[in-house]
């Protein structure tokens, strides 16, 4: 869910300039996380408030996410080495990504997408098929954020679901046994 294959960002970078310029200036956190200590201490700062910002800010339907929700977010983050944690998520892909070996998906793959989202372009998922020699399904949800799981969990529950259950048809259809068994 909005989380583009890297093999297929680089190739869109190479062949649209201001895809790359645009992309870069949406993913100005992935180069402030890769400071030590301040990013942790600028997000924990005002008991949590920015992590709380970022998902009221982009979740157009509110009422999925509600407090509660987020005070369990905040209270995994206060956890000691929680925080730090997860910025090192972005901090190791922020080092291996231009490195990593070009691969191909060999399974089939599914794609969600909330088109609304602040941080990812939505042209980032251009010509990804590629990549996917088994298969790749794009759903594009255009009402919907970053989140769109939190927004739109029936929906992407549904999709999920239905996808698998095509999966396993098309492995049983093409006599392979099925991998998955819903």
């Amino acid at each position: 869910m909005n989380a583009p294959y890297r093999e297929a960002v680089k190739k869109n970078f190479k062949n649209d300039f201001w895809l790359s310029v645009k992309q870069g200036f949406r993913s100005w956190y992935v180069y402030f996380f890769q400071f030590p200590v301040f990013p942790e201490m600028a997000l924990k700062r005002g008991n949590l408030k920015s992590i709380e910002k970022m998902f009221f800010d982009q979740v157009h339907e509110h009422k999925l996410l509600t407090q509660y929700d987020m005070e369990v977010y905040k209270k995994a983050l206060r956890q000691p080495g929680a925080m730090e944690a997860a910025l090192n998520y972005y901090r190791a892909n922020a080092r291996d990504w231009l490195k990593s070996p070009e691969k191909k998906i060999e399974v089939p793959a599914l794609l969600i997408w909330g088109e609304h989202d602040m941080a990812l372009e939505k042209d980032l998922t251009n010509d990804m098929e590629e990549f996917f020699p088994e298969g790749l399904t794009k759903r594009f949800y255009p009402h919907s954020s970053h989140w769109v799981h939190l927004e739109y969990p029936r929906e992407i529950q549904n999709e999920i679901v239905y996808f698998f259950s095509l999966t396993r048809l098309n492995r049983h259809k093409s006599g392979v046994s099925p991998m998955i068994s819903l």
